[in-house]
C-alpha cells in the first residue's frame, strides 16, 4: 500500500475545487482509503486529500495502461454539445454532496453515468431507474437532487454539425 497526499485549492471563478489533479491521480490506482481535510491558508481554501492506493496494474496487468483509459473515458466522445451544461452541473453537484457526505464522488454516480443523465435529462423517478447503475438505493438518496439539477439548467444550442442523436438529415416537402 502507498499513500499520496493531494492539496487542492479552490476556485473562486467556478465556485469549485480543481479536481483533475485527484482525477488524474487516480486514473490507474485501486484505492483503498481517502480521507480529506478542509483548511484555509492566507484567507485562501484548500482541501487536502490523503489517498491509500495500489497501482491499478496490479489488478489485470495483462490490460494495457491505454486501453483501460481509452474505455473508461468512451462515453466523452458521445455527449453530445448541447448535454455539457446539464454534465458540468451534475458533476459539481456531486463533488460537494459527496464531501458533505464523507464518501467517494464516485459512491454517488461515475463519470459516466453523469454522462448518460445529462444526455438522456430524465424527468422522474422511474425515468432515472431506466439509467445503468441506479437502484432503488441511490435513487432514493439521490434521484430528486438530480432530477432538481436538471431541471434548472439551461441548455445550450447543438453544435452545427448536424450530427445530433435524433437529428433527421430528410426534409419533408409540402407535395
Amino acid at each position: 500500500m502507498m499513500t499520496k497526499v493531494l492539496t487542492l485549492r479552490f476556485n473562486p471563478l467556478n465556485g469549485a475545487f480543481d479536481d483533475q489533479p485527484l482525477i488524474d491521480f487516480t486514473r490507474d490506482k485501486d484505492l483503498i482509503a481517502v480521507q480529506n481535510h478542509f483548511f484555509t491558508y492566507d484567507g485562501s481554501p484548500y482541501l487536502a486529500i490523503v489517498l491509500d492506493y495500489r497501482l491499478g496494474d496490479l489488478l489485470n496487468p495483462e490490460e494495457p495502461k491505454d486501453s483501460r483509459r481509452q474505455r473508461e473515458d468512451h462515453w466523452r466522445e458521445t455527449l453530445p454539445h448541447n448535454a455539457i451544461p446539464f454534465y458540468n452541473t451534475l458533476r459539481q453537484w456531486r463533488s460537494a454532496r459527496a464531501k458533505a457526505d464523507g464518501i467517494p464522488a464516485y459512491h454517488i454516480a461515475n463519470n459516466k453515468q453523469l454522462a448518460e443523465m445529462a444526455e438522456s435529462r430524465p424527468q422522474s423517478l422511474t425515468a432515472l431507474a431506466k439509467l445503468e447503475g441506479f437502484g432503488q438505493a441511490r435513487i432514493s438518496k439521490y434521484g430528486q437532487e438530480m432530477l432538481d439539477l436538471l431541471s434548472k439548467v439551461k441548455p445550450t444550442s447543438p453544435e452545427p454539425s448536424g450530427n445530433e442523436p435524433g437529428d433527421s438529415k430528410e426534409q419533408t416537402s409540402g407535395e
